[in-house]
């Protein structure tokens, strides 16, 4: 279709009487320009957006502006747009539409349309470079949509691991990629060989016969292909989707909440229990706050190649469309709900929103939560403790999160170790004699420091380096240091108190040569 018109495209047409625009979107003109349109000429376009050529730069100048009788046969979406359907779509108008990336279509109205086609896509590469120009196209539907055909194209960058679900069945024979030397694989998380403690048999490749399930989450990854000039940082592979014709055809157009039900995958250990893949069901922004559910989530950070952990609670995360990650599935509710008011156009986070009433259930007020940052200058990574008089000193699902550990030897990486569990986010009760084990992993001999980024005014956190018999209060400075590249599981050790006036801290008290690590 048409998606823009330049400067005075209709000067010295004074003869001029009458023009017909199908596009159901309003061409764009240049910023401050004039189309030129000749006096009394009018001009008509489809009824459904007929006030917003009445508003649109440029077209003000025709008179009158009057309905079309017959709407477009292809719907373009070249720029965000909000489409207010009348009561009723008639019952033989069954467009193609097609929204482009980084554009956002919001649908309102309670009627029911059918369409013939319809096709997005997914950016997964936005991740990686944080280009505005490339992002996800996006879909907020408030009506009643359904379709004939359903295709996703999904663009990423090569080299890297994308973790990505579809709101639909997909046959991965059926996936065409738009350079036939690209080499890719996808695969699937094996929730099952963890709770085993199979920990090498966690990622299985899925083959070309298999089918990707509508909800659950992959991962992909491809190579550059044919070694284009434009292979590089921004440069994309771009996959198309067709959506198997089953009763998941039209989950693209989900307008009200969205259940997952988890698998259990018991185990021995609780921290290795029913580990889930799933994915943002929705081809819009979602906010992580409006899920119900009360377990961390963990997220794939593809620009620092780091597994990140967040509280529902404590954060407030924005999945991208169709992005996955990990929870675990709770030993009393096997299901994971999207309430569809989490859905946004945007990927910041809303400072009210209603569902945010049921966030924070868990004694708010009594817990403290710091995050200790290890940082080498240019990467950094986040281990969190949450002091809770209410939590267990032993994992829990609802609350604590463990450390999935990236498989890149260059990434920075850190977390608490307790009773041989590593923790990304460790929920528990204040120590009382015990320390703390803060353990890292060193990409390279390098100096490093610790900080916290949280504040808490009533308590004290101190970090012993039992290599150096030093000790250092992070609530009021960093700790800076040299680490060997590997892991170290022993060095540095963490006391919490709290402060109290006029007396010596626990920590002044106790000799460097009596902390012990329990992990």
């Amino acid at each position: 279709g048409l998606r823009s018109l330049g400067t005075g495209v209709f000067d010295n047409c004074t003869n001029l009487k009458k023009v017909v625009c199908k596009n159901l979107l309003p061409p764009t003109i240049p910023s401050g320009s004039s189309l030129g349109a000749p006096d009394n000429c009018a001009l008509y376009v489809p009824s459904w957006t007929l006030n917003d050529y009445k508003l649109a730069a440029g077209w003000t100048e025709f008179y009158p502006i009057l309905p079309l009788e017959t709407l477009p046969e292809k719907l373009v979406v070249d720029r965000d747009f909000s489409l207010e359907l009348p009561e009723q779509v008639p019952a033989n108008y069954h467009p193609d539409m097609r929204i482009e990336p980084s554009k956002a279509l919001r649908i309102n109205g309670d009627a029911n349309w059918h369409l013939d086609d319809f096709a997005m896509s997914y950016v997964a590469k936005y991740a990686y470079n944080n280009d505005a120009n490339e992002k996800s196209s996006q879909l907020l539907n408030e009506s009643v949509l359904s379709a004939d055909s359903v295709t996703l194209k999904l663009r990423m960058r090569y080299g890297q691991w994308n973790f990505i679900s579809l709101p639909f069945d997909a046959a991965v024979k059926d996936i065409v990629v738009n350079d036939p030397q690209v080499a890719w694989v996808i695969r699937r998380y094996a929730g099952e060989n963890r709770a085993q403690q199979l920990f090498g048999q966690t990622w299985l490749d899925v083959s070309i016969e298999d089918t990707l399930y509508a909800g659950n989450g992959y991962i992909w990854q491809c190579s550059s292909g044919s070694g284009s000039t434009y292979d590089g940082w921004y440069y994309d592979k771009i996959f198309t989707i067709p959506a198997v014709k089953n009763e998941h055809l039209n989950g693209i157009f989900a307008n009200g909440n969205v259940k997952y039900v988890l698998l259990a995958y018991p185990a021995e250990l609780l921290n290795n229990q029913g580990w889930n893949l799933v994915g943002n069901p929705y081809p819009s922004y979602y906010d992580s706050r409006a899920m119900r559910f009360e377990s961390p989530i963990t997220v794939w950070n593809a620009r620092s190649k780091l597994y990140e952990a967040y509280s529902l609670q404590d954060d407030a995360y924005i999945l991208t469309p169709g992005e996955a990650f990990f929870v675990q599935c709770p030993p009393t509710d096997n299901t994971l709900e999207f309430r569809s008011e989490g859905r946004q156009l945007y990927d910041t986070a809303r400072v009210s929103a209603d569902y945010l009433a049921t966030v924070g259930t868990r004694a708010a007020a009594d817990r403290k939560l710091f995050n200790l940052i290890l940082s080498n200058g240019e990467q950094s990574d986040r281990a969190r403790v949450v002091i809770n008089p209410k939590a267990s000193a032993s994992y829990e699902m609802q609350c604590d999160a463990g450390k999935f550990m990236s498989d890149d030897n260059a990434a920075l990486q850190c977390y608490t170790l307790s009773e041989g569990v590593q923790y990304a986010i460790n929920e528990m009760p204040m120590p009382t004699e015990e320390a703390l084990c803060f353990a890292a992993y060193f990409p390279a001999k390098s100096d490093y420091s610790i900080s916290l980024d949280t504040k808490v005014v009533d308590m004290t956190i101190v970090l012993f380096d039992k290599k150096l018999g030093t000790q250092t209060d992070l609530s009021t400075s960093s700790y800076h240091f040299t680490a060997d590249a590997g892991y170290d599981m022993s060095r540095f050790t963490l006391f919490f108190q709290a402060k109290q006036e006029n007396k010596p801290t626990h920590m002044d008290e106790m000799p460097i040569a009596n902390v012990d690590v329990f992990a």
